[in-house]
């Protein structure tokens, strides 16, 4: 047995092929990377996070592929990916064991589903029976960051709110408060509205404020100018997915709508960076000595001509189809933006020495960002790009059959394992359209549900079309993931953690909804299981006692408003406990009082099992389907308002729990 390092295997897992980059890491590890123990590679691992500084270190994962072989045979079958990856027996990710049959999403999602002892859910198991808020109260602070990321995240990848805020920074505080917003919006509105693309707008806005901080003009909760696209994860897309996305595209029948293709980073400025301050750097050196402004500034001028020819040079080699005038002004806007002849070819800013070595400098640490993140006019190159080169649109698609779009479908998902694949929205005039359309149709359509089933597929097929359409120019899945689930809390029935909340956009609808059902399960499988679930997040902390403070921190907003909203719910409980208790079986000057008696110790025996089992939406059902004015008679006014203000607060569905009792009854009844 050995035990190989590879840097970033988490990282790896992720991707749409872990397998074939596992195999490339090993074919290509160092002999000093190979152990015979699992203890040796570790102290390897750790002196090499030791060298790193705290804010490296968090961006830096290791982990461990276990081969059944010794190193002899390790580097002999190097060269022979079949027998390489037959010897593959695990992997060892942060001190967690995960067998070689495990890597496949598909297959530790089928794990995590038996260990939860996932059986489908009824139409009963769906509803909330007490208040959301007093709900999320019974599982651990610690878990609550489970209900807002990719649940796979922490069971199958190891990793907890620390790893996700490291990707973003203070994006975890925008998750918490922006679910403390939609907490106070459902359970304090006075007079609740029908959704708007407003409110989407605004639970963008929360979502995305850490993301947009640091820009001039912030693009939290502004719909996208332009077109956009979105990358087809393999975890994120089946085929029944993909034949409704080529229907969709088909029967659109649009030119500036959904397309699906490949988008392409040309890293122009990148290139031009790269050019602009190794040609300033080379000029620095070669005249050290301060210079006047003017011979200055014809340098500085010389400089940014040439590294313009040299970038357009490259580029077109590269790229035949991109031309001369698109590199050049896309060169020429990004000069604008970032304001260079104001800063660097300014007469009043000069001071005789220095400018060229820091021109060369600034405009280095530009090529690096650039590498990462393309300027707007860049993205929408690239996307004026992919549209034209576009392999399926509403063109290819005219003329083909049902059966055809089932073959392109299929290849599609398949070609994702290797292929950068993107989906390509539509124009940002009808994709607001296309939303407000959705939208209003929801609203529409709930008004009418009687089943929880039937507000699901509601619910799931808004958020399906909004995610596909992409409004926002970013966190889109996450403010779809919070509608859906703010959607669910509102109309009574339980939150899901989802496995993979990418998948809002490539599953079918149909499959959508089974994956909210299994969420739903699974938000009650973290707090039935919430002891064992708080030790491994302790184990991914190990300890860390600033995390932990920052995670009360940036926790606390939710923690008052649900605590808040709790004291109120216990405060409607107590009033009608104490008008229950104080309630005489018989009632001087009452009339038809064997009515009125029979209704007040029904009154008592229902709060009396409330008081046992907490389950106020069977509690509120059974009182809401008494008369309510005898009620009123026999229990007093009081009493009626404050049921009505509980039943409001609540959001109990007692309408939905109600046809299940009534139709479980008749199922039960039989003529003798």
């Amino acid at each position: 047995m050995i035990y190989v390092v590879i840097k970033n295997l988490p990282h790896l897992l992720k991707t749409n092929n872990p397998l074939k980059l596992i195999e490339d890491a090993l074919v290509n590890a160092k002999p000093k990377l190979v152990f015979l123990n699992e203890e040796k590679a570790g102290h390897y691992i750790e002196s090499e996070l030791n060298f790193l500084n705290h804010e490296l270190r968090q961006g830096t994962s290791y982990g461990l592929v276990v081969l059944n072989t010794d190193k002899d045979t390790f580097t002999a079958i190097k060269s022979k990916p079949k027998q390489l990856m037959e010897a593959v027996n695990g992997l060892v990710v942060k001190g967690k064991r995960i067998d070689a049959q495990m890597i496949e999403a598909d297959q530790h999602e089928k794990q995590q589903l038996v260990e939860m002892n996932y059986p489908g859910m009824k139409p009963h198991d769906m509803l909330l029976t007490e208040p959301y808020p007093c709900s999320l109260l019974k599982m651990p602070r610690e878990l609550w960051f489970l209900g807002f990321i990719d649940y796979a995240l922490f069971y199958h990848y190891l990793e907890n709110w620390v790893a996700y805020n490291a990707r973003e920074p203070r994006s975890v505080l925008d998750l918490f408060n922006t679910q403390a917003n939609i907490c106070n919006s459902i359970f304090l509105a006075q007079n609740p509205e029908p959704l708007s693309l407003e409110h989407v707008r605004e639970l963008q806005a929360s979502l995305s404020s850490s993301l947009f901080s640091a820009e001039t003009k912030s693009k939290s909760g502004e719909l996208r100018d332009g077109y956009n696209s979105f990358p087809i994860n393999r975890d994120a897309i089946n085929v029944k997915g993909a034949v409704e996305l080529l229907k969709r595209i088909k029967n659109d029948n649009d030119e500036n709508g959904f397309m699906i293709g490949e988008v392409k980073h040309f890293e122009i400025v990148h290139q031009y960076c790269k050019q602009l301050s190794f040609m300033a750097g080379d000029c620095y050196f070669k005249r050290k000595n301060p210079v006047p402004f003017q011979e200055y500034s014809t340098i500085v001028t010389g400089v940014k001509a040439a590294a313009l020819q040299e970038t357009i040079k490259k580029v077109t080699q590269l790229h035949p189809h991109v031309s001369a005038d698109a590199v050049e002004h896309i060169i020429d806007s990004f000069l604008k933006e970032n304001k260079f002849d104001e800063q660097f070819l300014n007469r009043d800013k000069y001071t005789s020495w220095g400018l060229i070595d820091t021109l060369s400098v600034y405009i280095g640490q530009l090529a690096g960002k650039a590498q990462l993140i393309p300027t707007k006019d860049e993205m929408a190159f690239a996307l004026a790009v992919a549209r034209q080169k576009a392999t399926i649109n509403h063109a290819t698609l005219k003329n083909k059959t049902d059966e055809e779009l089932q073959t392109i479908a299929e290849q599609l998902v398949t070609s994702v394992k290797d292929n950068s694949v993107s989906l390509l929205t539509p124009d940002p005039v009808s994709a607001e359209k296309k939303a407000k359309i959705a939208i209003n149709q929801y609203n529409l359509d709930v008004s009418k549900t009687k089943t929880p089933d039937e507000v699901i597929l509601c619910i799931v097929t808004l958020v399906h079309e909004l995610e596909i359409l992409h409004v926002f120019h970013d966190v889109n899945c996450r403010t779809n993931y919070f509608l859906l689930n703010e959607e669910l809390i509102k109309h009574g029935l339980k939150p899901t953690i989802l496995y993979n909340p990418n998948r809002l956009d490539g599953y079918s609808v149909e499959d959508l909804v089974e994956q909210v059902k299994q969420g739903m399960h699974r938000y009650d499988y973290v707090k039935a299981n919430a002891g064992e679930l708080v030790k491994i997040n302790d184990s991914f902390l190990a300890n860390n006692k600033s995390s932990q403070s920052y995670y009360e921190k940036i926790s606390s907003q939710l923690n008052d408003v649900l605590m808040k909203l709790t004291h109120q719910y216990q405060e409607s409980i107590g009033t009608l406990g104490k008008i229950i208790s104080n309630t005489a079986t018989t009632a001087p000057g009452m009339f038809s009082s064997s009515v009125n008696t029979a209704m007040i110790d029904e009154i008592k025996k229902l709060f009396n099992q409330f008081s046992k089992d907490q389950n106020l939406l069977q509690f509120i059902s059974a009182l809401n389907q008494m008369s309510k004015s005898e009620m009123h008679l026999v229990m007093g006014k009081e009493f009626v308002e404050e049921l009505s203000r509980l039943t409001v607060f609540s959001h109990m569905n007692c309408d939905f729990h109600q046809s299940m009792f009534i139709e479980k009854a008749d199922k039960n009844f039989t003529i003798q």
